[in-house]
């Protein structure tokens, strides 16, 4: 039932798509198939009742995607359905979906809007664990739990005047138990960031506020647990300084309030991060390279958990060969994540997370290897923030016919003072458990 329910509204977002497309639009199959070992690919932590299990498993993503752009705006509307085989755990073998739609749309020649509306079913949340995806690095309570999830995400730029630019930015989400309603609540939150940022030669400086409301809710009565509401509340300021034509820089600093019924709790939330970025046309591959530090409060749909997380990481992307088409990217960072506003004792734990990719995409065909290594160590409540040690080595080979050439839909952060940015750091993501 949860399967046609995503096909019908994947569907429907392509045929309202379709409607007003002319001849930038375009339809493709999509496929990756991957081959992957993990000596720990449930998670199991360390020190438990169960053993880490080490296995090959293999990946299927069959999909579709409609694609439409304009010199002014970006659509995309995409459906897959992911398959998992385990060699070592066939039991676990399961398969998921998701659908996305996505809109980056030139309002004016000083506004810019984006939208993104994400559903995932799974009954393994553990394996749709992408970067691309919403709660990607949240917390996760479960690889057998069949949830359907949905996140909206929008932001919204004005330039207000030469030196002057408004920032905006909203998200919704909601976890929707499907079988252990009896065991689980339902989950959403709701969040908005305003904010405004003065530009000035080099220099820009912004003022952010922000408020997100987070809650569960029981769908049976046989969940006997009672409901629980959280909000979240923050104050930022930053500033963002273009250092050379190719080094910036960005300096932030600010107060969060975690609200619940009968509990408050204070954190600063401040960060710095240094960015390389070489200067490049029609969106050629080029070195960049982020060294940053970041304390922030966020949240987890996947368990309702709220976290103080700092992190230290590095993250560098290089072309390694622009004729062949060899792309390198590597990330490492080290991040420690304390729960607050837990009805027992705030637990915490310590999270080293590094991955290397390479990746060769010479036209609709891509080949990439993966390596990742996960170290979580140093928890305070093993029962929710487990010790675990996991290696995964992953080859995927993917492919769209016909082929196409894809702007990117949604538009990230710029580093540099005088580029578009059109995000606020609204980032409600915990990350405990990538």
């Amino acid at each position: 039932m949860v399967r046609s329910q995503c096909a019908v509204i994947s569907g429907a977002l392509v045929l309202s798509l379709c409607s007003g497309a002319r001849a930038q639009t375009s339809v493709h199959a999509t496929a990756d198939v991957s081959a992957a070992y993990s000596d720990n690919a449930f998670g199991v932590a360390e020190d438990g009742p169960e053993e880490p299990v080490g296995t090959f498993f293999f990946m299927l993503t069959p999909g579709a995607l409609l694609y439409h752009d304009t010199a002014r705006a970006h659509y995309s509307v995409a459906y897959q359905r992911h398959y998992a085989f385990f060699l070592e755990a066939s039991e676990n073998n399961s398969a998921s979906d998701t659908a996305a739609a996505e809109l980056n749309y030139a309002l004016s020649p000083i506004q810019t809007l984006t939208l993104g509306l994400y559903l995932t079913h799974s009954s393994f949340a553990g394996l749709i664990a992408d970067a691309t995806l919403p709660g990607a690095n949240e917390a996760r309570v479960g690889y057998e739990a069949e949830r359907l999830r949905t996140d909206l995400q929008q932001t919204y730029t004005q330039e207000l005047s030469f030196n002057w630019r408004f920032l905006q930015s909203s998200l919704f989400g909601v976890m929707v138990p499907i079988e252990a309603q009896d065991t689980e609540p339902l989950r959403y939150r709701l969040g908005m960031d305003l904010g405004t940022e003065y530009v000035y030669g080099q220099d820009a400086y912004g003022v952010l506020l922000g408020a997100t409301y987070f809650r569960t809710a029981a769908l049976s009565d046989d969940f006997t647990a009672p409901d629980e509401d959280v909000m979240l509340l923050s104050l930022r300021t930053r500033w963002r300084r273009n250092l050379s034509l190719r080094w910036s820089g960005e300096l932030s600093a600010g107060l969060g309030l975690a609200i619940s019924p009968d509990t408050v709790s204070p954190d600063g939330l401040w960060g710095a991060s240094l960015f390389y970025t070489e200067p490049t046309v029609s969106n050629e591959p080029a070195f960049n390279a982020t060294l940053r530090y970041n304390r922030t409060q966020s949240t987890s749909l996947e368990d309702f958990s709220i976290f103080v997380s700092d992190e230290v990481g590095l993250d560098a992307t290089s072309p390694l060969s622009s004729a062949n088409d060899l792309d390198f990217f590597c990330s490492t960072s080290l991040g420690h994540n304390r729960q607050i506003l837990q009805t027992g004792p705030d637990g915490s734990v310590n999270v080293w997370l590094s991955e290397a990719r390479v990746s060769w995409a010479p036209t609709w065909l891509s080949l990439s290897l993966r390596y990742q290594y996960l170290r979580q160590f140093g928890a305070t409540d093993t029962s929710t923030l487990p010790n675990l040690d996991r290696h995964l080595v992953m080859l995927t080979l993917a492919g769209m016919f016909p082929e196409r050439r894809l702007e990117p839909v949604a538009v990230g952060d710029s580093n540099r003072v005088g580029q578009q940015r059109p995000t606020t750091s609204n980032t409600p993501d915990a990350n405990p458990n990538p």
